[in-house]
């Protein structure tokens, strides 16, 4: 009666008491069979995460998105970084961004210029601001707004393979205790939208609307409320 009352997380996925070693071709893993998934984790997997899963040496975690990123450092999915865990994230940064991370560095300098003192933590949109504004990083964003038909495959063999041509996640059917594969035979975190693939530096400039064209003549029609507002001050 329980069960049928309450939802619960499927055998393995968010659980601390499950610890998984990690897939030692990571994203570029072509192994398909259920055996497999069931035994290795992979990087978009929810539970390719910090405290659930092993790293054989000398791998490290692999991180496709900014997203990816955060919620490898976040096991509990608060939508939160604490101090500690904020701390794990930039050692993690250290092979994305050497040049930026040193044994020097002034933690607690960065934890404030990332708004975590004053805060008392880092949320995404925190870590995604500090990743580009001290690391420079460029990584898509990761995050969608859109259903899973719109999502293409972004699996690649190898680092300049041809990627797969599948246009979009459709559920191959049968059940892998753990993970859902596509029709194509790929996971679904390997299906991300255009939306997804955006850096922040491409989102904000996609989300500014210009209110003219440039180089056209004649009058231009104002829409914006604000714009409009503040030309009629």
């Amino acid at each position: 009666d329980h069960r049928k009352r309450f939802a619960h997380p499927a055998a393995g996925e968010g659980t601390a008491g499950c610890m998984r070693t990690a897939c030692k071709y990571g994203s570029k893993c072509y192994q398909k069979g259920h055996e497999h998934l069931a035994r290795f984790v992979h990087p978009g997997d929810r539970n390719y995460r910090i405290g659930l899963v092993l790293f054989p040496d000398p791998q490290k975690p692999e991180f496709e998105s900014v997203w990816q990123l955060f919620r490898f450092h976040d096991p509990d999915e608060s939508g939160h970084l604490s101090k500690d865990e904020f701390r794990t994230a930039i050692e993690s940064c250290e092979h994305l961004a050497p040049d930026k991370i040193s044994e020097d560095l002034d933690f607690e300098k960065v934890w404030q210029e990332a708004g975590g003192s004053a805060a008392g933590y880092v949320n995404f949109r925190m870590f995604t601001d500090w990743t580009q504004e001290f690391l420079g990083l460029e990584l898509p964003l990761g995050l969608e707004a859109s259903d899973a038909s719109t999502r293409p495959c972004r699996f690649r063999m190898g680092r300049d393979g041809e990627r797969c041509s599948c246009p979009g996640f459709t559920p191959a059917g049968g059940d892998t205790g753990l993970v859902q594969l596509c029709v194509c035979g790929h996971k679904e975190s390997m299906h991300r939208s255009d939306f997804a693939q955006r850096s922040k530096t491409a989102f904000l400039e996609e989300s500014v609307r210009p209110h003219w064209t440039p180089d056209a003549d004649g009058l231009v029609q104002v829409e914006d409320a604000a714009v409009l507002g503040r030309l009629q001050e």
